[in-house]
């Protein structure tokens, strides 16, 4: 019992290829039966199951990780249909709300898309049906079961796709310089691409016509200085990432500032090199910071709720719960599930903010509560 132990351990790091051997000898051993009990660890933020709010859920990395069905445990065993590495440097995240993830590889020069309904993997595609291949891909942004947004930075531009995943568009090459990040309001239709050349965001509307801008370079509320991304909260409200000023400004839908949080420094809620920011349906904005190897969760007003993550390498396709090496992009669905990127690992983590819906298909037994640890710059 105690070896099932340490080999469910194992499974959560190790990659896709040694995972299946492991399960292939445990099935040909009798094994198998008891370790589905066994592989009840869970991994909370915090640890304690009474105060628990994150949960880590899984991490992609291969199409066999997002697959409904893969390789035949033979065919892996015997060095066949090896599972092939996704990304080279994933960037941005986005979700459209329907079961679909769209994730910005800046090296690979596309965006792969996770159908976690079909359990399938594809890319957004040209108009000819073929894979599309961008300059520079980097932000992400959807509209719930609609258009995806492609925010492309050599070019200056935003591509359009279609809910089918199919090229469209592209406005904005007349308004941006160096566009990086980009936020879709479901409410008001509007674009709001950060353009970082320009210390500035500019506002599309429905249509792509540019109609106002907000910001300019300074330190003083409603100056920028190299904004990265953005979103739009639950009331409409826009939170900007202001990186190399670290911090968070917020504005209304008008454009107006309200008011703003963060500082420069290593402080719990301070930032060092934060480059992703996202806000969830349950109010909670969420900023990953690159330098420190971690998210952070706040509330609209910039309350510090918890931090989740710790610097873990890989150079093996192997993660262990909880650990970044450079995360960037970041998204949350309607249910809570919560998307990282992580750029140097080359994959994406998912975890589970624990609504009480959550809570209620997936109580937390006794013994299921482990505590994720890292270490720092080494492989796992």
């Amino acid at each position: 019992m105690g070896a099932l132990i340490v080999l469910s351990d194992l499974l959560l790091s190790l990659n896709s290829r040694i995972k299946w051997c492991l399960l292939l000898v445990l099935l040909l051993t009798g094994c198998a039966p008891g370790l589905q009990e066994e592989r009840a660890e869970r991994y909370f933020w915090p640890p304690d199951p009474e105060y628990a709010k994150v949960e880590f859920i899984d991490f992609y990395v291969a199409k066999e990780d997002v697959a409904m069905s893969g390789p035949t445990l033979l065919d892996e065993f015997l060095g066949q249909a090896l599972p092939q590495p996704l990304f080279a440097y994933p960037y941005g995240v986005a979700t459209n709300q329907a079961g679909k993830v769209f994730v910005s590889d800046t090296r690979n020069k596309v965006v792969v898309v996770f159908d976690f309904a079909l359990g399938a993997v594809s890319y957004l595609q040209s108009e000819d049906g073929g894979r599309y291949n961008f300059p520079l891909p980097m932000g992400v942004a959807a509209q719930p079961g609609g258009k995806i947004f492609v925010v492309e930075a050599k070019n200056h531009q935003v591509l359009v796709f279609s809910s089918a995943g199919k090229y469209e568009t592209s406005f904005g090459a007349d308004d941006l310089t160096k566009p990086t990040g980009l936020a879709y309001c479901e409410k008001s239709q509007r674009l709001f691409v950060v353009d970082t050349g320009q210390h500035r965001v500019v506002v599309f509307d429905k249509d792509y016509r540019k109609t106002s801008t907000i910001g300019e370079r300074g330190a003083q509320p409603g100056q920028f200085n190299y904004p990265l991304d953005a979103a739009v909260g639950p009331s409409g409200n826009l939170f900007v990432l202001d990186t190399l000023n670290a911090k968070v400004q917020v504005f209304s839908p008008a454009g107006e500032f309200l008011h703003q949080f963060g500082e420069r420094g290593t402080a719990a809620g301070s930032f060092a090199l934060p480059k992703s920011i996202t806000v969830s349906a349950q109010g909670h904005v969420y900023v990953t910071d690159s330098v420190s190897h971690k998210f952070m969760i706040f509330d609209q007003y910039g309350q510090l709720l918890l931090a989740v993550g710790g610097h873990s390498r890989s150079t093996s396709g192997r993660f262990s719960p909880g650990g970044f090496y450079s995360p960037i992009g970041i998204t949350a669905d309607l249910s809570g599930a919560i998307f990282v990127v992580d750029a140097m690992n080359r994959g994406v983590h998912k975890f589970q903010y624990l609504t009480p819906e959550y809570l209620a298909a997936h109580p937390i037994l006794p013994g299921q509560s482990h505590f994720p640890l890292q270490m720092s710059g080494v492989d796992q």
